[in-house]
């Protein structure tokens, strides 16, 4: 995928990545993956069973487009993160905590409890198209509001849904399923993986 993406997309690359980690409150390059909360991840399968990409992501468009009070949660989760001293934590610390808040509500607003999608899971079944469906347009509107301007993030991209797209299927079921099958096989491997990147 890397050769895939065009130069002057480098930086929205770099900006999702980072846009993704936050919500999934993953700052460290030792976090692994954590799943799914399996009773939700099930529940919503089961009552978007019969539905298609399309109508799920109209769902969710209409739960980020309501106008409601940010929850206490929501503001607590930002806080956590813009104190996080981890790697991702740097650039985290560059948006400012509105921004933050209305990622953390679009979630709130989907029914979750936390976004985690189910790596191990199929790509497009329902729980896992909303967890796409977040993360796109969340990040689209932290772009178009010069939120990743400082990662050089280039907002002619905010409308190229496949781009964005291909990013999100690239680094959820390639990058981070690679990470979350090594640390299965070899508990501990994420912690072992960036000491020896480090020590190079």
């Amino acid at each position: 995928m890397k050769q895939d993406v065009p130069d002057n997309a480098k930086g929205v690359q770099n900006a999702f990545h980072v846009h993704i980690r936050i919500m999934w409150m993953s700052l460290s390059q030792e976090d692994v993956p954590l799943g799914p909360d399996l009773n939700l991840k099930n529940s919503f399968n089961e009552r978007f069973k019969s539905s298609n990409k399309a109508d799920i992501g109209a769902h969710i468009d209409a739960l980020i487009a309501k106008a409601i009070p940010a929850s206490l949660e929501a503001i607590a989760k930002a806080d956590e993160v813009r104190c996080t001293a981890h790697r991702f934590a740097h650039w985290a610390r560059q948006i400012e905590e509105p921004f933050l808040v209305s990622m953390f509500m679009a979630v709130a607003n989907a029914g979750l409890t936390r976004w985690a999608p189910d790596v191990l899971g199929t790509p497009n079944s329902p729980y896992n198209v909303l967890h796409e469906r977040i993360a796109v347009t969340t990040f689209r509107q932290l772009l178009t509001s010069f939120v990743y301007t400082k990662m050089n993030a280039n907002i002619s991209f905010a409308e190229d849904h496949i781009l964005l797209s291909k990013l999100y299927q690239c680094y959820i079921f390639s990058h981070m399923l690679k990470k979350a099958c090594r640390e299965m096989k070899h508990p501990g491997a994420a912690v072992t993986d960036v000491e020896r990147h480090n020590t190079t």
